[in-house]
C-alpha cells in the first residue's frame, strides 16, 4: 500500500516489540508541507491495518461500501435525521472511499458529517414547535421502532420526530396517571391533577431532556466527528480493533487499571453546570470534607494560577481542567446548596474505583462454608508495576478464604468482558502446578504458549467457575483453561461471548519523530495482532467457552455476541498443547446439576419467560393513543404475572464478607451499604445458588 503519496514519508528505524510494539516514523517534509492531522492520521492508521493487523483486508470498494454504510449508521442508527435525498448525493461516494483513503481525501467524511450535523440543527431548532401544542392521545396513530427506510424530506424526518417524541411524552403522562391514581387510593382527600396538567408537564419534561441531548450533541467537536469516521474504517478490519482520541484512550486506560489520578468526584452535566453526583469513598474529596452531592463546580484553577470558569464548558473539558498528577493542587470555586460560593483546594491523588476490583463472600450450606469471589475485570496498570492487579488481588481472596475453612470456591466472571492477558495466565497458575494456560498464533502462523511457570498452588480444591454470554476475552482463556486440565466445573450461559483475538495499543505519537502537531496528540490504535487458543487447540473465536451445565438467562434474547457482530473473523484450530489434564471425574456432579436445573420452577420460568420475550421482540409497532398503550400495558403487566417468581426469588443462603473485610466495612458506611447490597443480590441470584450446590457436592 502507498502511505501518504503527498507527505513524502521515510521510515528511517522500525523497533517492533509486542510489550511495548512501538515504530518510529521520520517525518520528511518541508515546512510548507506539513500535513493536515486528520488526513495524516488516516493514512498512518491505514498503514498500521494493511502491515501489521493480524489479517489485513485490501482497502478496495468493498471496504468502501462498509466504510459508507457504517458511519452513516453511526451517525443516524434510528434513521431519524438523514433524508433519502441526502443518501442519494452522498450515494456517489459508496465506492469511491478507498480511493480517497489512499489519497488523502476527506470529502465523504466532511460531507456526510457537514449533511448530518444540519439536519441536527433543523431538528434541534424544531423541539419547541413540535412540543408546543397540547398532543392528542385519542389519535390511532403507532410509532414504527424499525425504520427500514429514510424519509423522504425534512418534512418526513420532522414527522417521524413528532411521533417519536409523542410516544416519550406519552409514557411518562401515563406513569403520572397512574401515580396520581396510587395517591388518590390512599388518601381519599387527595385530589388528582387532570391529564391535561399532566400532559403540559410530561411534554416540558420532553422537551429540557432532548434540549440537553442535542446541548451535548452540540459540544461535539471535529476530533469527535473524526474519530467515528476512523472507527468505521478500523471496524471492517474486525470488531475489536479501533481508533482511540486522546480522551478516549485515557479513559480506556482508567477502566483497564481501576485507577485516575484526581480528586474522586463523579461529575456529571446539569443544566450547563459540573455538578457532583458522587464522591468516591478514601478520596481527595472525601477526606477534604468540604465537598458534598449537589455542589455546582464553578470555576478551576491549577495550583496558584488564575481560576477559569467551566460553566456551559463540555463535560470531557472540565474533567481535564479538574484531574491532574498526583500530588499536585487543584482548587475549586464551588456554589454550595444554599447558594454560598466557597473555594476549596485538594491536593490530587491516585483514586481506586472500588467495583473495577476483586472482592469476596462467605457462604454457609449444611454448615459447610463456601468461598464466592467476584473478578469484574481483568485489570492492570501498565505505567506502574506497583499499582493492583487482578491474580494478585485473587490470590489474596483465596488466602483470606482458606483462613476462614472454606471446603470450595465459586469464581465469578459474569459479565467480565475481559482485559489484560496476563492476568488470565497469571489466574490460572494460580488453580494448577503447572503448564501451559493458553496459546496464541500471529498472522505469520506462527505460534506460542503462555504458560504458568510456578509449580505453587493457590487453591487446590472443588472449583466453580461462574460464566454467561458477556464473558470475554481473558475470562474466556481462564474458563477454558480451567475446563480443559479438568480443573473447574463451568457453569452458566451456553458459552462465553466467543472474542478470540488479541489486541495491542498503539500509541500513534510514538510513530512519529518529534512533535508533528504540536501539543495536540494523535491518540492511539488498539490493533488485533494475534487469535488465541485453549491449549487443546481449539479456538475460543465465535465458539466460546461451552458451559458444564447450562443455564437460561435473559442474555439469549440480545443477539449480544462475537457471532453477531459485523466482520468478525472466523473460528479455526491449531495443534494442541501437551499438557496433564487433572484427574476426577464431574460427570456424577453435572449430571444431577443439570437434572436440578431443568426441575428448579425458577428456571422453568426463566424458559418460558424468554419464549414469551422472544414472541414480544417481534412487534415493531407502540401504539400512541393512551386507551392502546394503556391495555398494551394491562395484557402485559397480566401475561407477565405468571413469570411473578422470577422477581420473588430468594435463596435461603446467607452471603457475609469475610473476616479481614469487617474492619474496614465499621469504618466505612459507604462501603458497609455497597456490601449489604451486594450480598442481597446474592441471595437473588439461582445460578450462583446452584454453583453453590455443586461445590457441596465435589469432592476436595
Amino acid at each position: 500500500m502507498k502511505l501518504i503519496k503527498k507527505y513524502k514519508l521515510l521510515f528511517a528505524s522500525t523497533l517492533i516489540c509486542l510489550a511495548g510494539f512501538s515504530v518510529i516514523i521520520r517525518l520528511n517534509a518541508a515546512p510548507q508541507e506539513k500535513p493536515q492531522r486528520d488526513e495524516f492520521l488516516m493514512q498512518l492508521v491505514s498503514y498500521i491495518l494493511s502491515e501489521w493487523h493480524y489479517s489485513p483486508k485490501a482497502v478496495d470498494d468493498s471496504l468502501s461500501k462498509a466504510v459508507f454504510d457504517d458511519y452513516l449508521k453511526t451517525l443516524d442508527y434510528g434513521k431519524r435525521y438523514f433524508t433519502s435525498s441526502d443518501i442519494a448525493l452522498l450515494d456517489k461516494y459508496k465506492y469511491d472511499i478507498d480511493n480517497q483513503i489512499l489519497e488523502s481525501d476527506m470529502a465523504f467524511f466532511r460531507s456526510a458529517t457537514s449533511v448530518f450535523k444540519e439536519r441536527l440543527a433543523q431538528v434541534s431548532s424544531s423541539l419547541d414547535s413540535l412540543l408546543a401544542q397540547p398532543m392528542d392521545f385519542n389519535a390511532q396513530e403507532t410509532l414504527n421502532t424499525d425504520q427500514q427506510d429514510y424519509a423522504p424530506d425534512m418534512k418526513g424526518v420532522l414527522e417521524r420526530w413528532r411521533l417519536y417524541l409523542k410516544y416519550n411524552v406519552l409514557t411518562r403522562l401515563y406513569s403520572d396517571l397512574k401515580q396520581e391514581d396510587k395517591k388518590a387510593e390512599k388518601d381519599s382527600a387527595y385530589v388528582k391533577k387532570s391529564q391535561a396538567e399532566l400532559e403540559k408537564k410530561a411534554r416540558e419534561g420532553v422537551l429540557k431532556n432532548y434540549k440537553d441531548y442535542f446541548r451535548m450533541m452540540d459540544e461535539f467537536n471535529d476530533d469527535d466527528w473524526f474519530s467515528m469516521y476512523m472507527n468505521a474504517i478500523t471496524g471492517y478490519f474486525d470488531p475489536h480493533t479501533s481508533y482511540m482520541a486522546p480522551r478516549d484512550e485515557k479513559d480506556f486506560n482508567t477502566r483497564i487499571s481501576g485507577q485516575v489520578e484526581g480528586i474522586g468526584a463523579v461529575l456529571q452535566s446539569k443544566d450547563g453546570f459540573t455538578t457532583i453526583s458522587s464522591i468516591i469513598p478514601g478520596s481527595p474529596s472525601a477526606k477534604s470534607g468540604q465537598l458534598s452531592v449537589g455542589d455546582q463546580i464553578l470555576e478551576v484553577a491549577q495550583g496558584n494560577d488564575e481560576y477559569v470558569s467551566i460553566i456551559g464548558m463540555r463535560m470531557d473539558d472540565a474533567v481535564d481542567l479538574i484531574r491532574g498528577k498526583k500530588g499536585t493542587t487543584v482548587r475549586l470555586k464551588v456554589q454550595k446548596a444554599d447558594g454560598t460560593i466557597k473555594e476549596v483546594p485538594i491536593v490530587r491523588d491516585v483514586v481506586e474505583i472500588e467495583e473495577t476490583f476483586v472482592r469476596s463472600a462467605i457462604v454457609e450450606k449444611d454448615g459447610r462454608k463456601f468461598g464466592i469471589i467476584y473478578v469484574p475485570k481483568f485489570y492492570v496498570n501498565f505505567e506502574n508495576k506497583d499499582s493492583r492487579e487482578s491474580s494478585a488481588d485473587l490470590k489474596k481472596e483465596l488466602d483470606y478464604l482458606k483462613k476462614e475453612g472454606v471446603e470450595g470456591i465459586a469464581i465469578d466472571l459474569r459479565n467480565n468482558t475481559g482485559g489484560a492477558l496476563s492476568g488470565a495466565v497469571k489466574m490460572g497458575g494460580l488453580f494448577i502446578e503447572k503448564g501451559p494456560i493458553v496459546q496464541t498464533k500471529s498472522r505469520d502462523g506462527r505460534a506460542r504458549a503462555l504458560s504458568d511457570t510456578d509449580p505453587s498452588v493457590a487453591w487446590d480444591g472443588p472449583l466453580v467457575v461462574l460464566i454467561n454470554g458477556v464473558s470475554a476475552s481473558a475470562s474466556e482463556i481462564f474458563a477454558g483453561a480451567m475446563k480443559d486440565y479438568n480443573r473447574a466445573v463451568i457453569i452458566g450461559s451456553k458459552q462465553t461471548y466467543g472474542k478470540g483475538t488479541v489486541q495491542n495499543v498503539i500509541e500513534l505519537d510514538n510513530m512519529v519523530r518529534g512533535k508533528l502537531f504540536g501539543d495536540n496528540p494523535l491518540g492511539a490504535l488498539k490493533l488485533t495482532i494475534e487469535k488465541f487458543y485453549r491449549v487443546n487447540g481449539s479456538g475460543n473465536q465465535i465458539k466460546g467457552v461451552a458451559s458444564d451445565i447450562e443455564i437460561p438467562d435473559m442474555l439469549s434474547i440480545l443477539d449480544i455476541d462475537e457471532s453477531n457482530e459485523n466482520y468478525a473473523m472466523s473460528w479455526d484450530s491449531i495443534a494442541p498443547l501437551p499438557y496433564s489434564r487433572l484427574q476426577g471425574d464431574f460427570t456424577p456432579v453435572i449430571k444431577r446439576s443439570r437434572e436440578r436445573v431443568e426441575a428448579n420452577p425458577y428456571f422453568v420460568q426463566v424458559r418460558e419467560n424468554l419464549k414469551w420475550l422472544k414472541e414480544r421482540k417481534e412487534n415493531k409497532t407502540i401504539p400512541l393513543s393512551l386507551e392502546n398503550f394503556r391495555a398494551e400495558d394491562l395484557q402485559y403487566r397480566e401475561d407477565s404475572k405468571r413469570f411473578d417468581l422470577l422477581d420473588k426469588f430468594e435463596s435461603p443462603l446467607t452471603y457475609v464478607s469475610p473476616q479481614h473485610e469487617k474492619p474496614l466495612i465499621e469504618a466505612d458506611t459507604t462501603l458497609a451499604s455497597k456490601r449489604k447490597a451486594w450480598h442481597n443480590e446474592l441471595k437473588k441470584d439461582a445460578t450462583l445458588e446452584e454453583a453453590v450446590n455443586i461445590l457441596s457436592e465435589m469432592k476436595r
